[in-house]
């Protein structure tokens, strides 16, 4: 994975090793951030801004984007009782849990036969379930602009929203970015209809996030995190970054 948020300036470079200036970025937040998936970007995101402090059972998931947010709600209401139950392999040649061939550990293909697997998703859960009920929170919840290609999409994703915000405190929040891989404007009239829905639910906030997948991948530039947060209204800040000198041998 990309070291995020580095700019390394040469400053001295001999036959045998060179000197580097490292300036590093570095943010600070007082909030509890959780992502929920549906897919690995808001986990990585938190990873990137030194935000993600514990593992939790949706980090790293591959789950649909439309149902994504129902998957979540299910589980919490039924305590992750079949959240690895039952693991098969699904048509994507993922292992899903039966209940859920939408949702695949894409991170974890050992946790058919890994026993450490499955008490590491156990940990993850009962602490998911702890922090819920012990501390104010801010979940973060990515979909794609591919996913909301139809009124009923948009409809069956706001309907989730709904029902999570009826399973967690009054003090917690949920902000929700539209992953566009090329363009703000991919399938344009269905996100906004996501966009204006989820203005109508107390502590939930929604943006879209443009990506330009061609240029910088699947994780999009990470430098446009922090913008990205700030307009979801999540507290962040910039603290003074972190001013280094690496050394670095060469290859003769």
């Amino acid at each position: 994975m990309r070291v995020p948020f580095k700019l390394r300036v040469p400053i001295f470079t001999s036959k045998t090793f060179s000197f580097e200036f490292v300036f590093e970025k570095k943010f600070s937040t007082k909030e509890n951030i959780i992502s929920l998936g549906s897919a690995c970007h808001p986990a990585h995101l938190l990873d990137a801004m030194k935000f993600r402090k514990q593992s939790q059972p949706f980090d790293w998931l591959l789950t649909d984007p439309v149902l994504g947010m129902e998957y979540v709600c299910e589980n919490i209401k039924l305590k992750f009782k079949y959240f690895t139950t039952d693991l098969m392999i699904n048509k994507e040649n993922h292992i899903s849990a039966s209940r859920y061939m939408y949702s695949c550990f894409f991170h974890h293909p050992t946790i058919l036969t890994d026993n450490n697997v499955l008490n590491t998703y156990a940990k993850r859960s009962n602490r998911f379930l702890n922090t819920l009920q012990t501390h104010t929170c801010v979940f973060l919840y990515s979909a794609t602009s591919a996913s909301l290609n139809t009124i009923n999409n948009v409809n069956i994703l706001v309907a989730s929203i709904v029902e999570f915000m009826q399973l967690i405190k009054p003090s917690d929040k949920l902000v929700v970015y539209i992953n566009c891989e090329e363009s703000l404007d991919e399938n344009k009239e269905n996100c906004d209809l996501l966009i204006n829905e989820l203005k109508k639910i107390n502590h939930v906030n929604c943006t879209r996030f443009l990506l330009e997948e061609k240029k910088y991948g699947l994780w999009g530039y990470e430098n446009n995190y922090y913008a990205l947060l700030k307009e979801l209204g999540v507290n962040v800040k910039i603290k003074f970054p972190k001013i280094s000198i690496a050394k670095t041998f060469l290859n003769k």
